[in-house]
């Protein structure tokens, strides 16, 4: 499993921006790309060229209210474990194995939001090609599945939404954000020659806090998660709840009871149907907790923070785990 990979990423990017009469804003830019790689163990040596502009519109109204449009085209590299081909047993039947054939993803990808007060509207609509997605491969004579990350030819996914945030009362303020989401597939996949699946699905989320009398708060969590598809797997529906109570003494202490899961409802449920793959998996993970916490704060509050400083290397760290 030892090998040596390289990688050598060299770009250059210009952008522009400026602000119009009457609150319009534009912005646009190009970066380039020139990417080098290889794998000494199986010789393997790719290099690709690519252009990623994006360009944006936005306006400022009366009371607060905005409004834009984004356009850019994106890249995704695969994370270094899944190119280098590592082979792994997940059970008997079932192995896991890197692809150094796997490529980039490309997406092209439209944004457009309207807030609205405490209201904001959103949607996005992207194509992806080449989009990574987790596959399995099947062997007919010996019964055994090899699970890897490979390409999509064709992706459409999309979502629409509304977030509310407003202060209901003096005691009680609200998150709330449902989201409708879709995706559409067109591609070859394993020994399919073309796959047609699409699927959609409803996301709901509430989060609500109460302040009570005497320093008390308490927080309660809805989620709601519809039937969906993600790439070859779709889901069930699953929902949860959390809660939270919470104290505070002389303005330097603090109580919390945080009760997560409460009716132990945080079940999973995928499945795949494609070619010789025919799949379904239930799990639970005993989410159900009741944690307690209790903080004092010994210093002074005016105590700066320590920096934060980037490097303009997080996305490389990422694709190696760091």
């Amino acid at each position: 499993n030892e090998d040596i990979y390289r990688e050598h990423t060299y770009a250059a990017y210009t952008n522009y921006s400026r602000t119009l009469k009457n609150d319009w804003s534009i912005q646009a830019g190009v970066r380039a790309e020139q990417t080098d790689q290889s794998l000494t163990n199986i010789d393997l040596s790719r290099n690709y060229f690519g252009l990623f502009p994006s360009a944006g519109i936005s306006k400022q109204m009366d009371k607060g209210h905005s409004w834009g449009l984004t356009y850019g085209r994106k890249i995704n590299r695969p994370s270094l474990g899944s190119l280098v081909p590592y082979r792994f047993m997940l059970d008997p039947y079932t192995f896991a194995e890197g692809n150094p054939s796997l490529k980039p993803q490309f997406s092209n990808t439209f944004d457009t939001y309207l807030n609205v007060g405490g209201i904001s509207f959103f949607a996005n609509y992207s194509l992806q090609r080449d989009m990574i997605a987790q596959v399995l491969y099947g062997d007919v004579e010996t019964k055994v599945y090899t699970q890897i990350n490979d390409n999509l030819d064709r992706v459409h996914t999309g979502y629409l939404g509304v977030n509310w945030s407003d202060q209901l009362t003096s005691w009680w303020q609200t998150n709330t954000n449902a989201t409708l989401s879709g995706t559409v597939i067109n591609s070859p996949i394993a020994d399919v020659p073309e796959l047609h699946a699409n699927g959609y699905g409803v996301n709901f989320k509430s989060t609500n806090l109460f302040t009570l009398p005497h320093n008390w708060k308490a927080e309660i969590m809805l989620n709601y998660d519809s039937p969906n598809r993600w790439m070859v797997w779709e889901s069930g529906a699953q929902y949860w709840v959390n809660a939270s109570i919470n104290k505070e003494f002389f303005g330097r202490s603090n109580l919390r009871i945080q009760f997560q899961d409460i009716f132990r409802t945080q079940q999973y449920r995928i499945w795949a149907d494609y070619g010789m793959v025919n799949l379904y998996s239930i799990g639970y993970n005993d989410n159900q907790r009741v944690y307690v916490s209790f903080s004092y704060n010994f210093g002074k509050k005016t105590v700066k923070g320590a920096r934060q400083r980037q490097l303009g290397n997080e996305d490389a760290k990422s694709r190696m785990g760091g």
